[in-house]
């Protein structure tokens, strides 16, 4: 028997329930019921930004897991991956593939995916793909991978708007349990890349700040916290 790839530390805040949808409820309805009996096996969700992909595939990892169903999440952005990680994974209640867009060009990737895909559809196993490229638009190796990607529902995230990044903001905020000042929470939606995961890796700066420094947040604090770590917070996916 093939050995199952290792499990990935999930992160234990990402559910469906603290996902703020704005235009995006029609995926989080579909995600709600796609572990409950859902004619649809397979999913996949994209957008260019960082708009909380990671997040969902997370959030359903959970929550599979909750229902009694062995569940993997798969980030493509992982240093140690490699094309066997998708061997076996058919016998998995939920697979959840993360940032494949850095994966389908590579022959081994691509063919290994095409099998991975086939034999989850065979075998009842559901499947979540994300990408920052939609199934149609990401680079593949192999012509037959691509009409595969569209063999479910495709959902493209759309932005969320300044009263809802600032609900993202201060939910954030408050679930780490700091005071974020109305004044500094206007300028992170105004002036900063209007991305969740930037967002959110920005707020956890600012709190590891507040903690060692014993510091108060405030724009002074904000903006050396941006000039630290600006580069990494690009980076954010």
């Amino acid at each position: 028997m093939k050995q199952l790839p290792l499990p990935i530390r999930l992160d234990e805040a990402a559910t469906l329930e603290n996902f703020i949808a704005g235009r995006n409820a029609q995926l989080l309805h579909f995600l709600r019921h796609f572990l409950d009996g859902s004619d649809e096996q397979q999913a996949y969700l994209w957008a260019r930004a960082a708009r909380g992909k990671s997040h969902l595939l997370q959030a359903m990892c959970h929550r599979a897991t909750a229902a009694g169903l062995r569940a993997s999440y798969l980030p493509m952005a992982d240093a140690h991956r490699h094309p066997t990680m998708f061997d076996g994974l058919e016998r998995m209640g939920l697979v959840a593939v993360d940032d494949l867009h850095l994966v389908t060009a590579e022959p081994a990737w691509a063919e290994a995916l095409f099998h991975l895909i086939n034999r989850c559809r065979h075998g009842g196993c559901r499947l979540l793909l994300a990408s920052r490229e939609s199934p149609h638009g990401v680079d593949v190796a192999l012509p037959d991978l691509a009409s595969r990607l569209s063999w479910g529902p495709v959902f493209h995230l759309d932005p969320l708007d300044d009263a809802e990044l600032l609900a993202f903001v201060f939910d954030r905020a408050r679930r780490r349990g700091m005071e974020l000042p109305a004044k500094v929470a206007g300028y992170l939606v105004r002036h900063l890349p209007r991305e969740i995961g930037y967002l959110e890796r920005l707020i956890e700066l600012l709190d590891e700040e507040t903690l060692a420094g014993k510091r108060k947040v405030t724009l002074p604090l904000l903006k050396q916290v941006v000039g630290q770590h600006g580069e990494a917070l690009s980076k954010r996916g």
